[in-house]
C-alpha cells in the first residue's frame, strides 16, 4: 500500500516577491504527519516546490518506499512527471532537489488534484503565513519599543 503526500504553497501577500509559505500532509500506515513553514521571499511556484520538497524529506525520514504525491500545482506536477522543461532559472534548484529526493523511493507517482481535494495542505500553507505575519508584527513592536526607549520616549 502506498503512502500519500499532499502539498501546497502560496506566496503572500503578493506574487512575486511575497513570502513563500508551504504546507504538506503525509499519510503513512494509518498515521498522519504534517508540516508547514516559509522559505523567504520569492514566487508561488517556489513555495509549491518547497511544499513537495519538505513532504518528500519527511517521507524519506519515515522510511517510506512507495509514495503517491498529490498537489494542485500543474506546473510542479508536470515538471516532476517529466512533462515540460523547467524554464525559470529560479525554479531549477528546487526541481533538482525534488528529483533527487524522488530517487530515494522504490516507487513514486505524481498526480495533479484540484484545489478542492487539497484543502488540508492549502490550510497549512495559509497557517504558515498567519504565523509568520504574527511573528513579524511582534518583532516590529519590540523594535519600535526599543527605539522609543533609546530615544528617551515614553509609551
Amino acid at each position: 500500500m502506498s503512502s500519500k503526500l499532499y502539498f501546497d504553497g502560496s506566496c503572500r501577500p503578493y506574487n512575486p516577491g511575497g513570502y513563500c509559505c508551504y504546507g504538506y500532509v503525509l499519510y503513512v500506515k494509518g498515521k498522519t504527519y504534517s508540516g508547514y513553514g516559509y522559505i523567504g521571499r520569492g514566487t508561488n511556484n517556489q513555495a509549491e516546490y518547497a511544499g513537495v520538497i519538505e513532504g518528500l524529506k519527511k517521507s524519506v525520514k519515515l522510511g517510506v518506499k512507495s509514495l503517491i504525491v498529490r498537489g494542485d500545482s500543474q506546473l510542479v506536477i508536470n515538471h516532476l512527471r517529466g512533462n515540460g522543461k523547467v524554464k525559470a532559472p529560479n525554479l531549477f534548484p528546487f526541481f533538482s532537489e525534488a528529483v533527487s529526493l524522488s530517487k530515494e523511493f522504490d516507487e513514486v507517482v505524481f498526480e495533479w488534484v484540484p484545489r478542492e481535494k487539497n484543502k488540508k495542505a492549502d490550510k497549512l500553507s495559509r497557517m504558515a503565513y498567519v504565523g509568520l505575519s504574527s511573528a513579524m508584527r511582534l518583532e516590529t513592536s519590540i523594535k519600535e519599543n526599543i527605539i522609543s526607549k533609546l530615544n528617551g520616549e515614553k509609551k
